[in-house]
């Protein structure tokens, strides 16, 4: 099995296309900055929820822990790490990263040259160099064979900065009603 079997097994096809005016527009109303990338990654991608295969085991616990990873702007804007946080990736890797998705806690983010990007809560690393090589080893790779490798500045200045920036995205969720974006 390989990226495009899992691709293909969401209804996904070559050459898919989706409206992606509702999310361009959330991630832009968020503070996002788009690029050509981020967008062709939607249009092809959006709506998809793409399972980790299951593997034949006779541990239950572990046939229920399969990963899932989800492509969608609008979730994205809401659940991902913030715009200050991505401007911090953006200028660590030297590229625009804008959140087109996401896998358990990461937020998996998609550079101006098409690189695919992970981050979570300060760690960051880069994935592959395209989205379909990306599904390969976001869900093919074996649990604990893969991880974020790089890590934002852990300074105090750094650490009262993310605090900050958390207290403010907290604030803004409240005040966008991000309950309302999930129908509660």
């Amino acid at each position: 099995m390989d990226s495009l079997d899992l691709l293909r097994a969401t209804g996904w096809r070559p050459g898919r296309r989706v409206d992606t005016s509702e999310a361009e527009s959330t991630l832009l109303q968020a503070g996002y900055r788009l690029h050509d990338a981020a967008l062709t990654v939607l249009a092809e991608f959006s709506g998809l929820i793409i399972d980790e295969p299951e593997v034949p085991t006779e541990n239950r616990a572990t046939r229920l822990r399969r990963r899932q990873l989800w492509i969608d702007g609008e979730r994205a804007a809401v659940e991902s790490e913030d715009p200050a946080a991505c401007e911090d990736y953006s200028e660590a890797v030297g590229d625009i990263l804008v959140p087109v998705g996401g896998e358990l806690v990461m937020t998996v983010l998609i550079g101006e040259r098409g690189a695919v990007w992970g981050a979570f809560s300060g760690d960051y690393g880069f994935i592959a160099d395209s989205f379909v090589s990306a599904v390969a080893k976001i869900l093919l790779r074996p649990i604990g064979g893969w991880w974020l490798d790089h890590r934002l500045p852990d300074d105090p200045a750094t650490e009262e900065l993310i605090r900050q920036r958390k207290l403010a995205e907290e604030t803004s969720n409240r005040q966008r009603g991000w309950r309302h974006f999930w129908g509660r």
